[in-house]
């Protein structure tokens, strides 16, 4: 049941996607290496997009900075014998605090060649920590009827993301989880792209999944709870863990996926009391997603 209606959309429950960073905002990020040191250290200025709303929410480093920021550095200095190289697996953990300081990022990276040909690259992004596991194409049992990006500087992760919009329809909406179809849209499906995942494009990208299941995921505290977006306040990431690996080549859609909440729990700090929330998102094309959320019950 999806309280009333035939089917939902993210939009019948969390309000119009251009006002909320994960429906659209993400896409309006921009990023500039302000300054390097070497390969493995630069500062990054992230401008924030516009906010339409009236959120008190205040810019900050997201999941999906911690993922873009890495592979933007990682494909400015990628050699020819990475040039194939696709994202297998991602791991996320949040600091203490957010990150405010968006005028000035610091990044490190260390990156550690594995014996089977892969990489694993370790970064710190702020306050948070980034691990992704790059594997040659090859590996993955990749398609090769893809555009030809030999020629192309333009990549899945500078740009190339921001040209795909998915369309979700959401069939159970309830206290013990979410289902839904979706759909992609490619705005330049016939222009190839290179960098990390530029063999699979056009297809979803890891950030198409963070930005689809983070939504999957409000939806789900929202039926939990009762309590709609703007009750629950800011949702903070504490880890995050997305296993590609089951993908056999570009996933276009149309999707199906079950999210469900694992388990939550209450923390009480002072006056305020913290929930804790853990979830689990899975794709009809194999690709799984585990996170540990929080946040912060208002105020009647």
């Amino acid at each position: 049941m999806t309280g009333g209606y035939e089917t939902a959309s993210f939009e019948d429950f969390l309000g119009v996607a251009e006002d909320r960073y994960f429906g659209d905002g993400y896409r309006r990020r921009r990023y500039t290496v302000a300054s390097e040191s070497g390969h493995a250290a630069a500062i990054v200025r992230v401008e924030p997009e516009c906010r339409d709303d009236d959120s008190a929410e205040a810019p900050h480093l997201t999941s999906i900075d911690g993922i873009l920021i890495p592979l933007l550095l990682i494909d400015q200095c990628r050699r020819p014998a990475d040039a194939s190289e696709v994202l297998t697996g991602l791991r996320i953990d949040a600091g203490a605090s957010p990150w405010f300081a968006l005028d000035r990022v610091p990044v490190t990276l260390e990156v550690a060649r594995q014996d089977d040909g892969g990489r694993t690259v370790r970064a710190r992004v702020g306050s948070l920590r980034t691990e992704l596991c790059l594997v040659p194409r090859t590996q993955s049992r990749r398609s090769d009827s893809r555009p030809d990006a030999s020629a192309t500087s333009r990549t899945v992760y500078g740009s190339a993301y921001r040209d795909i919009e998915i369309r979700t329809r959401l069939w159970i909406v309830s206290p013990n989880g979410v289902q839904g179809s979706h759909e992609a849209e490619f705005a330049s499906a016939n222009v190839a792209a290179s960098g990390t995942d530029g063999s699979l494009w056009p297809g979803l990208t890891a950030v198409t999944y963070v930005s689809m299941m983070g939504q999957l995921t409000q939806v789900a505290l929202v039926a939990a709870t009762g309590r709609g977006r703007r009750e629950t306040g800011n949702l903070w990431l504490r880890r995050l863990v997305i296993d590609f690996s089951a993908r056999v080549g570009p996933s276009v859609g149309p999707l199906s996926t079950a999210t469900r909440l694992l388990g939550r729990r209450s923390i009480s700090r002072g006056d305020a009391v913290v929930h804790v929330v853990d979830v689990e998102s899975i794709a009809s094309d194999g690709v799984k997603a585990v996170a540990s959320l929080a946040y912060q019950e208002q105020p009647a």
